[in-house]
């Protein structure tokens, strides 16, 4: 059987610190007040409560909950091997791995031995893009917690073994991105950017040039781009009940086979299969 992914809340803030005691009353009226939380004493990209802000994040790391079992796990690795085929896989793997944020240090390791021990090189891309939905959609704050000292060695081999152009200015792109949103600190994100500008002219120019796509998408939300965006004229709406173009209506995504069991049933992978000797021998 597949993994069933279960109905999840809206993505309202909560306190990021795992194992947080305050009550749901209590986060509600904090977000009343404070819609982001506090930032926490030793990560402010964490958003906590007040209780929280100072409790040590070495605890909130450590979990009391049974470990993962082998059969789950396989079943992970089976579904990470299908995020090349469409985004909408990405964001269903996204949700299995937010699902049980509260065992962010096993599949924090899960992920990053995928990345970096299996990953065909034109399947990376596919991985960022997964890494990227955990980090922003996560409302607890593990994983940021758990990959904080991987980052580092994970980008710098996506970046690196990535096939064409086109990858490694999207790599850069998300590397700015999480320095902007503040997703790790700002001095391990420029480590990393320093470490990939010494590996030749290339790569210099590259973050350059998505460093200065950055601040122009900053530029254009000044007060002349609103003053343009206001006089600009009104795009043509599509008459309601017209058929989309060819040209314009996207791709549908390949067929798939269903990947939910039940509804509300707790996720159990089966043992993946056994690779095929091609990928393991290119490996």
């Amino acid at each position: 059987s597949k993994i069933c992914l279960a109905a999840m809340p809206p993505d309202l803030w909560t306190c990021e610190y795992s194992g947080c005691t305050s009550t749901e009353g209590q986060i509600a009226e904090l977000r009343s007040r404070r819609p982001e939380g506090f930032p926490h004493n030793e990560d402010p990209s964490l958003r906590v409560c007040t209780v929280c802000r100072r409790l040590p994040l070495k605890k909130m790391t450590e979990s009391d909950e049974a470990p993962l079992d082998a059969a789950f796990i396989a079943g992970i690795k089976e579904e990470l091997s299908t995020i090349e085929e469409s985004e909408k896989n990405i964001q269903a793997v996204s949700q299995v791995f937010r699902f049980y944020a509260k065992h962010a240090k096993q599949l924090a390791q899960v992920l990053m031995d995928f990345v970096t021990k299996t990953c065909f090189p034109w399947e990376l891309i596919h991985a960022i893009h997964l890494l990227d939905d955990i980090l922003l959609m996560d409302n607890t704050g593990n994983y940021k917690a758990e990959l904080r000292d991987r980052i580092s060695a994970l980008a710098i081999h996506t970046f690196r073994k990535v096939q064409s152009e086109p990858e490694k200015r999207e790599v850069a792109r998300v590397l700015y991105a999480w320095q902007e949103l503040k997703i790790f600190d700002a001095a391990v994100l420029q480590s990393i950017q320093s470490t990939l500008r010494s590996g030749g002219e290339q790569a210099r120019k590259i973050l350059e040039e998505s460093a200065n796509a950055e601040e122009d998408d900053d530029d254009v939300t000044g007060p002349e781009a609103e003053a343009e965006s206001t006089n600009a004229a009104p795009a043509a709406a599509t008459p309601v009940g017209s058929m989309p173009t060819a040209a314009s209506a996207p791709a549908p995504p390949p067929a798939k086979r269903q990947k939910v069991a039940s509804a509300g049933a707790a996720p159990s992978p089966a043992p993946a299969p056994a690779k095929s000797a091609e990928k393991v021998n290119a490996i």
